[in-house]
C-alpha cells in the first residue's frame, strides 16, 4: 500500500505543479502574446517535449488496431488541452476578471465540475463523501482567495458575470474532454494516451494560430519563450494527469487540479518569508484558514473509497441520533445562507461624497459556505458510517466537518465580493486609499451558530456510536 501511494505521489505532484504552471505562465504572458498563438504553440511544444522523452508505441500498428480509440482520444485531448484553455484565455484581460476570480474559476471550479461529473457517472455508488469534499474545497478556496488582499478583488459573478460564466463554460468543455480521454484513452498504452491527447490539441492549435503569426513581426524570444514555458507546464500536467488517473480514477485525480490555489499561495508565503517588500497585503489568518478547509476537502475527495469497500459491511440504522443531528445541521446550514452574516459600510469617492450601509447574507460570506460545508461533511460522515463503520470510510468527512467549523472563525468577517453594481465605480475603485473605504463586520447569527454546533455534535455522537457498537460486538463475540 505504501509503495502504491509513493508511486502515485509523483504523478500527483506533476499534475498539480503543471496545472499551477499553466495558470501562472498563461496569466503572465496574456498581454505579451496573442491568445491563439500562445495556446496553440504551447500545445505543439508540449507534444514535441512528450515525443522527446516518451517514445510512442508502434504508431502504425496502433492506428491499424485501435483507430477509433486514437481518434476519440485526440478529440478529447483537443477539447481538454486546447479548446478549454483557449476559451478561457479569450475571456481574460489585465484585470477582467481579476486574478483571484480567474484562479478560482479555472482551477478549483474546473476540478469540482470534474468531480461532480465523475460522481454522477458512477450513479451514486461512490457515496456522498465526494460531494461534501467539493463543498469544503470550494468554500476553502474562496476564503483563501478572498483573504489575499483587503479590500479583496475576489468578486465572483459580481463584476464580470458574462466573463465568469464563460470561464465556467470552458470548464464544462474541459470536463467533457477529460472524461473522453479517461474513458477511451484507457484502452491505449499509458504514455500513448498522453501523446495522442496532446497531438489532438496541437493540430487545431497550430491551425488556428497560423492566421495571427504574420501579425507577430518575428518569432522573437518574447514570443517563443512564453510558449516554451507554457508548453513544458502543459506537458507536465498532461503526463502527470494521465498517469494519476490511470492509477486511481478521474474523481480522485481531480483533487490535483483543485489544489492549485494552495500551490500559488505557497509561492506567496515563500516570497513573504524570503524577501522584504514592505507590508503584506494578505490576511494570513484568513488565508491559512481557507487553505486548511481546502486541504481537508481535497483529502475527502482523494480518500473516497472504491465501490467494493464502501459496500463491504452494513451497520443499518445504528447511528440514528447522529443522523438526526447531521440532518438538522444541513437544514439550518442551508437556511443560514439567507440569514444576516455581515454588516458593510461603503463611503468616500473622488467626486460627490457617497455613503451607504447594508447587510450581507450568508452566501455572500466565507463563513456561510464553510458552515454549509461543515454540515454537509457531517451528514456525509454519518451516511458513510451507516454503510461501513470503518474509520477510513467516515473519518475524513468527520475531520473535514470539524475543520470547516474551526476555519469559519478567522474568516467570519470575510466577504466573498466587494463589488456591487449599485455603488458608484469611483468609490469601489478607490477602496483602500485615502478616498474611499469599505468596512465589513461579522454578525452573530443564531441559525449559523446552530448549524455549526449541530455538525460538531453529529460528529461526536457518531464517534461514540461507532465505538459503542464495536465494543458491543466484541462483547458478544467473547460471550459466544
Amino acid at each position: 500500500m505504501t509503495g502504491r501511494l509513493t508511486r502515485l505521489m509523483v504523478p500527483a505532484l506533476a499534475s498539480a505543479i503543471g496545472a499551477t504552471g499553466v495558470f501562472v505562465i498563461a496569466t503572465a504572458a496574456a498581454d505579451a502574446v496573442p491568445d491563439r498563438v500562445l495556446i496553440g504553440l504551447s500545445c505543439a511544444v508540449a507534444l514535441l517535449l512528450g515525443l522527446i522523452f516518451e517514445r510512442p508505441v508502434a504508431p502504425r500498428e496502433l492506428w491499424q488496431r485501435q483507430r477509433e480509440d486514437v481518434v476519440w482520444t485526440a478529440v478529447g485531448g483537443a477539447a481538454m488541452l486546447w479548446c478549454a484553455p483557449l476559451l478561457a484565455a479569450l475571456q481574460r484581460s489585465s484585470d477582467a476578471p481579476s486574478g483571484a476570480d480567474s484562479l478560482f474559476l479555472m482551477t478549483t471550479t474546473w476540478g469540482a465540475l470534474l468531480v461532480l461529473a465523475s460522481w454522477g457517472l458512477a450513479r451514486g455508488r461512490r457515496g456522498p463523501a465526494p460531494l461534501a469534499g467539493v463543498i469544503a474545497a470550494l468554500a476553502g478556496a474562496a476564503g483563501l482567495l478572498a483573504s489575499w488582499e483587503y479590500p479583496s478583488s475576489f468578486a465572483l459573478i459580481a463584476k464580470f458575470p458574462m466573463r465568469d460564466a464563460m470561464l465556467v463554460l470552458a470548464g464544462a468543455v474541459f470536463v467533457a474532454g477529460a472524461l473522453v480521454v479517461s474513458a477511451i484513452g484507457s484502452r491505449l498504452p499509458l504514455r500513448t494516451t498522453a501523446l495522442v491527447a496532446l497531438a489532438g490539441a496541437s493540430v487545431p492549435g497550430v491551425i488556428f494560430a497560423l492566421p495571427q503569426l504574420p501579425g507577430v513581426v518575428e518569432l522573437t524570444q518574447g514570443v517563443l519563450m512564453p510558449c516554451i514555458y507554457l508548453g513544458a507546464a502543459l506537458a507536465l500536467f498532461t503526463f502527470g494527469w494521465t498517469t494519476l488517473e490511470r492509477g486511481t480514477d478521474t474523481l480522485r485525480a481531480s483533487a490535483t487540479l483543485m489544489s492549485v490555489p494552495l500551490l500559488v499561495m505557497s509561492l506567496a508565503a515563500v516570497e513573504q518569508l524570503t524577501f522584504e517588500y514592505g507590508p503584506s497585503p494578505v490576511a494570513w489568518a484568513g488565508a491559512a484558514s481557507g487553505a486548511m478547509a481546502l486541504t481537508v476537502g481535497l483529502v475527502v475527495i482523494a480518500m473516497t473509497p472504491v465501490d467494493a469497500e464502501s459496500a463491504e459491511r452494513s451497520v443499518g440504522g445504528r447511528h440514528a441520533i447522529a443522523l438526526a443531528f447531521a440532518g438538522a445541521s444541513m437544514i439550518t446550514g442551508v437556511v443560514s445562507l439567507f440569514t444576516p452574516a455581515l454588516d458593510a459600510l461603503s463611503e468616500g469617492g473622488t467626486g460627490e461624497p457617497f455613503r451607504v450601509a447594508w447587510t450581507m447574507v450568508g452566501f455572500e460570506s466565507a463563513t456561510g459556505w464553510l458552515t454549509l460545508a461543515a454540515a454537509g461533511a457531517s451528514l456525509a460522515a454519518v451516511l458513510s458510517a451507516r454503510s461501513n463503520d470503518r474509520v477510513s470510510s467516515w473519518g475524513p468527512s468527520a475531520v473535514a466537518s470539524v475543520t470547516c467549523v474551526i476555519a469559519s472563525v478567522p474568516l467570519r468577517g470575510t466577504t466573498l465580493h466587494t463589488w456591487n453594481t449599485w455603488i458608484p465605480a469611483d468609490v469601489q475603485q478607490t477602496y483602500g486609499t485615502e478616498y474611499s473605504r469599505l468596512v465589513v463586520e461579522a454578525l452573530v447569527d443564531p441559525v449559523r451558530v446552530a448549524a455549526a454546533v449541530l455538525a460538531v455534535l453529529a460528529v461526536i455522537v457518531l464517534a461514540f456510536s461507532v465505538g459503542f457498537g464495536r465494543s458491543r460486538a466484541r462483547a458478544l463475540e467473547e460471550a459466544v
